[in-house]
């Protein structure tokens, strides 16, 4: 059973406030400041459009304040990269963000840390995007900018750089690096009072690598404990806590339990389907189901769930993207279950094709045909 690290941690903190305003009055400013706190505070991830409609105020009060070219707003629009990704438009999101990287990058010292932080968000992006080789490089050297930035402080940012190269050194296949990379990013997330949402992504992600590293078992009672856990500093019906639920799913479908595994990828898909609706991040949790339904002889219900899921993701993120290429494949199998064995075929040889096009000589996936 394939397994993918299925979230990596989006994570943005601009400060409330920026360098001085332009010829606004003071007053202005406060309440520029205050629109910022008050966008600032709100949980990206469980309301992404009420996250983007008070980043989006704030941006247009912003362009009272400064003047067309102040990198302030271009800090503000940061934001919305964050939601656009949160809300499905992946590549949307990407592009924005390397146009605002290249805007801040000419800013001066005073705005390294916010380049900083649209290329963890750019990495995130390019790993959805089945850009590995661009992602890795990126991961690496965000770390170092991290490290650099907060040396043996603890914070939020330095979690999710290690979390992110962890994802980068999985996909190329470096288990030990990616556990390692894991564990160190969740012990920085447990130094922080409170632990930050984005912890749960952080969490959810080793038992992913420890059952592509075949140590099934730790990562059974890994993603269990981490399901204990995240219900301590999450809502019931979090996002985070569908990822986690993912993981448990697959590992349980790795153990041979197509009955557990199906009964979790229901509520895992149930709450991001509350949450996202028929957008890319529902769609990952759809394949997982297809797989369980079809490890559980129900051939039919899984074609359909998965020709739903490789839909929405080639709509999404586009059809050569790793969780499409995931998804085409559980159509594949239940094709060829369902009584076309010459179809399912034909379809996961296109999807072979595509591997052996994309990923290095090699990669794992191009090895195991997965």
């Amino acid at each position: 059973m394939r397994h993918r690290a299925l979230a990596c941690a989006l994570f943005f903190a601009f400060a409330a406030a920026g360098p001085a305003q332009g010829t606004a009055s003071p007053a202005a400013g406060d309440k520029l400041a205050a629109m910022r706190k008050a966008a600032d505070a709100l949980d990206e991830a469980a309301d992404p459009a009420a996250y983007r409609k008070a980043w989006e105020q704030a941006l247009v009060f912003a362009r009272t304040v400064y003047p067309p070219d102040h990198p302030e707003l271009a800090v503000i629009e940061s934001e919305l990269v964050t939601a656009d990704y949160f809300q499905g438009d992946v590549k949307g999101a990407l592009e924005r963000s390397q146009k605002l990287i290249a805007r801040l990058r000419t800013a001066g010292p005073e705005y390294a840390t916010r380049v900083t932080d649209l290329m963890n968000g750019a990495l995130v992006m390019l790993m959805t995007l089945g850009r590995h080789a661009e992602a890795r490089t990126l991961g690496a050297e965000i770390l170092a900018r991290r490290q650099a930035q907060y040396g043996d402080r603890p914070h939020s940012e330095l979690a999710a750089a290690y979390s992110n190269y962890a994802n980068a050194e999985f996909e190329y296949g470096n288990y030990d690096e990616a556990i390692r990379l894991a564990r160190q990013a969740i012990a920085e997330a447990k130094r922080l009072n409170p632990v930050p949402p984005n912890a749960a992504v952080w969490m959810s992600n080793l038992p992913v690598y420890l059952g592509a590293a075949g140590r099934l078992n730790e990562a059974i009672v890994t993603a269990r404990d981490t399901a204990v856990e995240l219900e301590r500093f999450l809502s019931k019906d979090h996002p985070f806590l569908a990822s986690n639920l993912n993981t448990l799913a697959r590992l349980q479908l790795q153990l041979g339990r197509a009955s557990e595994a199906e009964e979790t990828a229901r509520r895992a898909m149930s709450i991001a389907q509350a949450r996202f609706g028929e957008k890319q991040q529902t769609a990952t949790y759809m394949t997982t189901l297809a797989q369980a339904l079809l490890a559980g002889r129900k051939a039919e219900e899984a074609k359909a769930v998965a020709e739903g899921a490789a839909r929405i993701l080639q709509r999404d993120l586009g059809a050569e993207a790793d969780r499409t290429l995931v998804a085409r494949e559980a159509v594949a199998a239940a094709t060829a279950a369902t009584g076309d064995p010459a179809g399912g075929l034909a379809q996961l040889r296109a999807v072979y094709d595509i591997r052996n096009r994309k990923l290095p000589e090699f990669h794992r996936d191009r090895i195991g045909g997965a």
